[in-house]
């Protein structure tokens, strides 16, 4: 079900309810809030866990509260989820929008690939966001099976499973949570099948994969599960991190190898770093640079104006200036993994007293990159064949 979590939580807003058709559902909304849509958040936990939710973002003028909950407690208590024609009609404008953004966000799709080889939370975000989501809307076609939505909605739309946040001035919050609160309250206490609360998952085999299509670039990335190698998270691995991107990947994979981009990020709580390349038209030369990331990292000074700047960037990040509704969903998905205030101010702390030796602890364990198998590729076929025969990798088509 993971795969239609997406396409269902959408329909919602594009489907209509008992008492409205989709057409008319949807100027009601537009006419009563400044929007309602729905996105979704797969994280790994601090606990090392998986957390995942769908997530329905509003926005509405304090007078109009009472308007977007029943709008809510219709698109929640009788969404029009048996209209086929309709249902067929969303599933395959969203196929479309996907293919369309394969080639286009390439460097996500090979970066979430071997997050999935690395993590459960990583396999997870490929079943509900990434290829796995794709297959499952190219097999169903013009005939989706609303039994599906049907059954997820039954088990999602319950108030034991529903989070409501609020972010708004104090008076106005207290009235919002009394009228919103009886949303929820009007939904069933529990879903028809006794689904877990927490999410658990098996990571893909790692293996190198290269996936084709008709491009005439690639998009490289490799994985590697740092706790593995045996780094222990610290704060200075957003700096290690973010300095691999700015320098090493930036100089080497862009200015150098001809590439538009390319990145690294790192995950504390999953223990997983990935680098990945975008629009790049080389591939054996971009793994080599990846190889020889740790070696260029052990070698960096890390002092005076250098370190300051580093430091600087790195808070910069981690504490960038949001708009409220923006901050309201920091602290929803700070809830919703386990992260505390206290362990993001230590997160600080270490950030501000990064040495060198933090970063050449951090190299130490990145040398294993070189052996990781989670990797993959997206790319021209003929090139994507070459390099496969000595990788050891399958190859698939993707579009």
């Amino acid at each position: 079900l993971l795969p239609w979590a997406r396409t269902w939580a959408h329909t919602l807003t594009e489907i209509g309810t008992a008492s409205q058709d989709y057409a008319a559902f949807a100027t009601r909304i537009a006419s009563e809030t400044g929007g309602i849509r729905t996105a979704d958040l797969v994280s790994p936990t601090v606990s090392g866990g998986t957390a995942a939710a769908v997530l329905i973002r509003c926005r509405v003028l304090a007078q109009r509260v009472d308007r977007l909950a029943e709008i809510l407690a219709e698109m929640l208590g009788s969404p029009r989820l048996d209209d086929s024609e309709r249902l067929a009609r969303i599933v395959l404008a969203r196929k479309a929008r996907i293919e369309e953004s394969l080639i286009a966000s390439g460097h996500l799709v090979v970066d979430g690939r071997v997050r999935a080889m690395l993590h459960p939370s990583g396999a997870a975000a490929e079943a509900i966001r990434g290829l796995g989501e794709y297959a499952a809307l190219r097999t169903a076609g013009d005939q989706p099976d609303s039994a599906i939505l049907r059954r997820i909605h039954a088990n999602l739309a319950v108030r034991s499973r529903v989070t409501l946040s609020l972010t708004a001035s104090p008076g106005l919050a207290d009235t919002a949570a009394s009228i919103l609160t009886k949303v929820t309250d009007g939904l069933p206490e529990s879903g028809s099948e006794a689904w877990p609360r927490s999410m658990t998952g098996t990571v893909q085999p790692a293996s190198p994969l290269g996936l084709t299509g008709p491009l005439k670039v690639h998009y490289v990335a490799r994985g590697l599960d740092m706790a593995a190698a045996g780094y222990q998270p610290h704060g200075s691995a957003v700096i290690a991190a973010r300095t691999l991107s700015t320098g090493w990947l930036w100089n080497s994979v862009r200015v150098q190898g001809g590439a538009y981009g390319a990145f690294c990020r790192y995950s504390p709580f999953s223990g997983v770093l990935g680098m990945a390349s975008y629009r790049d038209p080389n591939l054996e030369n971009t793994l080599a640079r990846y190889n020889e990331a740790a070696v260029w990292l052990r070698q960096q000074a890390f002092d005076g104006m250098e370190r300051e700047r580093a430091i600087i960037g790195a808070i910069g990040e981690l504490d960038a200036w949001q708009m409220p509704d923006a901050r309201g969903l920091s602290v929803l998905t700070q809830e919703l993994i386990g992260l505390t205030d206290g362990m993001r101010q230590k997160q600080r702390d270490e950030i501000f007293a990064t040495t060198q030796a933090d970063l050449v602890r951090f190299a130490d364990a990145l040398a294993a990159l070189a052996d990781s198998p989670a990797l993959a590729v997206f790319g021209p076929e003929d090139s994507l064949n070459s390099w496969a025969t000595g990788a050891g990798a399958r190859v698939e088509r993707l579009l």
